[in-house]
């Protein structure tokens, strides 16, 4: 028997849902196609009205008397209002219309000039500005208006600014307003953008002084002319005069804004992997290498020792920590022989080495001194060996490892509400600082700055903050350059008396690791090592005349030199390779 069912009239519930998806589907779409169909008519409306109120603006400039075809406060001088609104319909639209006069290059340009007149024309840009549904649209025009006659003189000079970045190349695009408004006769306030060539000529400026010109463009440091003041009485450059049929020439420089952040901290939390070749229980995979006397050496083998051997440090994984500090070790090394230390991440018993990209220098191995690893993520290096190369060309002798250690920082409490001062090296005037002020860390320790590039002095007043900079982790003064997103943080201690902070760099300012520092002085004499940043902290020390500095590192001549400390003090010292 075969069961079967009959319809009735109408849908079931599934038919409806299904029919009720589509005819959404079709509806949505259909309104989202009417949607921007209405979006694109009111684009093209707006702009078609834009582009009649330019047509019917340049017209009545072209209907001008020549004389009278200017800006007020510009240069030219004249009738035409720099900016202004108007609305069609029921559109608002921002007018803005620049006049300059113009150098023709067919009777020569700038001092070549055959009658010595600059203003061969005036060029004229209209541009409008409006705003549908919360986006900004613009058109201009840009015209030439030639006088009917012989080209004269307006009886005023020709201004030149030329806009450079750090790397004296040039900034198109720079907005330059010129202001004044100590004139007898008129205000000037116009504002040009420089050409591709960085320069802005504008001709028949009002001969007088007093002519403020500031300098531009988004994302970019500001550079200005600066006014005589009681602070500042020599201003560098100050407000420029200029001289009926001479040509003043400015020059500034601006870049790209760079971001600087600073990190307060108290002093870090470090612990450490280390082995003093008591046995080789802390070894792994060794090849051609033994543990003796306290020592790591190669091997012996008939007639003397192996030439070459290797081993691996066991792995350091700490389980929580904030950042990989530095390994180091300390070694003898005859002649003939070599000791190179590099630095493997481990995973399941196999080892793979940092790559150089990450780590520079390390596929070769490092001979010498502490090297820096805090750098490295955490996240993606979690367990880490040392290796040991060692190598001999003389089988009667073999190079030795006393000590070795690798260095982690567990944690870094941050020092909140911190007061930083900076200073840059510009200047604007005689012992005055076109940067210089303070910022303070926030509850993470941290303060953000957007500075331009320069080169910063970066300090913390002891005596009201209750701490000195202990390591700074670069070398200050801080070279801070255009576009750059940096980060400094600095090492703080609770604040003595007399403290000196030293950084020990090459000629290149690279900071010196390892380097031996002797201080010393009457009743007191203490020696430190550099750290990874080439730095070393003498704290609380004594009140003594004069202490003396002698410094040694491999590579550099012996330093030595005698220093007062009657306070805090910072000292950056420079080692000179050895002939």
């Amino acid at each position: 028997m075969v069961i079967g069912r009959t319809r009735s009239g109408g849908f079931s519930l599934v038919e409806v849902v299904v029919a009720s998806a589509i005819l959404l589907l079709f509806f949505g779409g259909l309104l989202s196609g009417v949607k921007l169909m209405v979006e694109l008519i009111g684009h093209s409306k707006a702009e078609t009205g834009a582009r009649s109120l330019a047509l019917a603006k340049m017209e009545y400039i072209r209907s001008l008397n020549y004389e009278t075809i200017g800006t007020v406060d510009g240069v030219p001088s004249g009738v035409i209002p720099q900016t202004s609104t108007t609305t069609l319909n029921g559109i608002i639209y921002t007018e803005r219309v620049l006049v300059l006069y113009v150098d023709r290059p067919e009777d020569g340009l700038e001092v070549s000039d055959e009658n010595g007149v600059l203003e061969d024309s005036k060029r004229v840009k209209v541009e409008y500005t409006w705003s549908v549904r919360g986006q900004e649209k613009s058109i201009f025009l840009v015209t030439d208006i030639s006088p009917k006659g012989m080209e004269t003189s307006s009886g005023g000079g020709t201004l030149i600014v030329n806009v450079f970045n750090a790397t004296v190349e040039p900034v198109a695009d720079a907005s330059v307003r010129i202001y004044n408004d100590t004139l007898a006769t008129s205000t000037v306030d116009v504002t040009v953008n420089t050409n591709v060539s960085g320069r802005v000529i504008i001709p028949g400026v009002p001969p007088g002084g007093g002519y403020q010109i500031t300098v531009t463009k988004d994302g970019y440091s500001t550079d200005k002319t600066y006014a005589v003041t009681a602070e500042n009485s020599d201003p560098s450059p100050p407000h420029v005069a200029v001289a009926s049929s001479t040509i003043t020439t400015m020059y500034f420089s601006i870049d790209e804004m760079a971001t600087l952040t600073l990190r307060s901290l108290g002093e870090p939390v470090i612990l450490e992997f280390v082995d003093e070749f008591t046995d080789a229980t802390l070894l792994t995979q060794m090849n051609n290498t033994v543990v003796s006397g306290g020592v790591l050496t190669l091997a012996s083998v008939e007639g003397g020792y192996a030439s070459s051997g290797y081993t691996y440090s066991t792995t350091t994984a700490p389980n929580t920590f904030s950042s990989w500090n530095t390994f180091e070790w300390n070694s003898m090394t005859p002649t003939s022989t070599v000791v190179s230390v590099s630095l493997y991440q481990e995973s399941g018993g196999s080892y793979s080495l940092v790559d150089d990209v990450v780590l520079p220098g390390n596929s070769a191995g490092f001979t010498s001194g502490s090297v820096d690893i805090s750098h490295l993520a955490t996240s993606t290096y979690t367990r880490l060996a040392l290796r040991a190369n060692l190598d001999s060309s003389d089988l009667l002798v073999t190079p030795e490892i006393a000590n070795w250690r690798l260095t982690y920082i567990e944690s870094e409490p941050p020092l909140a509400n911190l007061t930083f001062d900076l200073v840059g090296t510009k200047t604007i005037g005689i012992d005055v600082f076109k940067y210089q002020g303070s910022t303070v860390t926030d509850g993470n320790g941290l303060s953000t700055l957007s500075l331009e590039w320069d080169v910063y002095t970066i300090s913390v007043d002891g005596v009201s903050e209750g701490y000195d900079i202990k390591e700074v982790r670069e070398v200050l003064p801080y070279v801070l350059a255009p576009g750059a997103n940096a980060t400094l943080a600095f090492v703080l201690v609770p604040h003595t008396d007399r403290t000196l902070h030293i950084t020990v760099t090459d000629q290149n300012n690279v900071p010196l690791s390892g380097a031996t520092v002797q201080l010393s002085g009457t009743g007191y004499d203490e020696t430190m090592t550099t750290s990874s940043y080439g730095q070393v902290f003498f704290g609380n020390l004594p009140v003594v005349d004069s202490f003396t500095i002698n410094i040694s590192q491999s590579g550099f001549d012996a330093y030595s030199n005698t220093i007062l400390v009657p306070g805090n003090i910072t000292e950056v010292i420079t080692l000179t390779p050895s002939i």
